[in-house]
């Protein structure tokens, strides 16, 4: 019978790999980017709050668009339990025409956490001034 002893030994292994799994990732706010109606060739920005919800510290060790256009600056790295800090967000609309729809990945220490960002890029009238800055 040393099966049912070598499976309870290997669920008893598991338990803290289950416990860091389902340890809570940065609360993100907006979970999602909508940048709206944005002309060719522009670079639109949106401001995202993220929170460490967690008693531990998380470290944001990269910040990866799935696209060079999506790109992610950040105000600090190491956010402490319970602070909040900036994430920029930025998309070069470029010469696209129509629904764009991008991911920023945030890769820290709790784990993976994914940003979708969209925006509609419409054709901008040739000597057309640059819209406003957000």
């Amino acid at each position: 019978m040393l099966y049912p002893r070598y499976l309870a030994l290997c669920l008893l292994l598991s338990i803290p790999a289950l416990a860091r799994a389902a340890a809570p990732d940065l609360a993100i706010d907006p979970a999602e980017v909508d940048l709206g109606r944005q002309p060719q060739n522009h670079v639109a920005a949106a401001v995202v709050k993220l929170t460490n919800p967690t008693s531990e510290p998380i470290t944001i060790e990269r910040v990866e668009g799935d696209c060079g256009c999506t790109t992610g600056q950040l105000a600090e790295w190491r956010i402490a339990p319970g602070a909040t800090t900036r994430l920029v967000v930025h998309l070069e609309t470029r010469a696209v025409v129509g629904n764009l729809h991008h991911h920023l990945f945030l890769i820290t220490t709790a784990g993976r956490q994914t940003i979708p960002v969209t925006a509609l890029i419409y054709r901008s009238a040739p000597g057309a001034p640059p819209p406003p800055s957000n």
